[in-house]
């Protein structure tokens, strides 16, 4: 797993694949949910700010329940490391209602 999808790269000086993990997840993000994308950029939140635990532990970091993070991990030893992509496109989906205020939200 650490060879196979040079995890190496996400902890050495510079962090070059966690950086191109988040360029990929930015434009999976503004072309699966323009919104979401167009909300963070407003308020300046990058990938960075939510989005590093994802990638440095794998969804291990309390990100999701013990059952679910087991079918994530089941489809990323098959799959390989770019269902993390899918799997953090999938969490901002399912929490876009509370990241994207509605104008409900506004008024009150």
């Amino acid at each position: 797993m650490f060879l196979r999808d040079n995890l190496h790269d996400l902890f050495i000086p510079g962090f070059p694949r966690l950086m191109e993990s988040f360029y990929i997840q930015e434009q999976l993000l503004e072309r699966c949910l323009p919104k979401v994308h167009r909300h963070l950029n407003a308020i300046d939140v990058t990938s960075l700010a939510y989005a590093t635990r994802w990638y440095i532990t794998l969804f291990t970091g309390g990100v999701v329940r013990y059952q679910t993070l087991l079918r994530i991990w089941d489809v990323y030893f098959m799959a390989g490391y770019d269902i993390l992509y899918f799997v953090a496109i999938a969490l901002l989906s399912t929490c876009q209602g509370l990241l994207v205020p509605t104008v409900i939200n506004w008024v009150l």
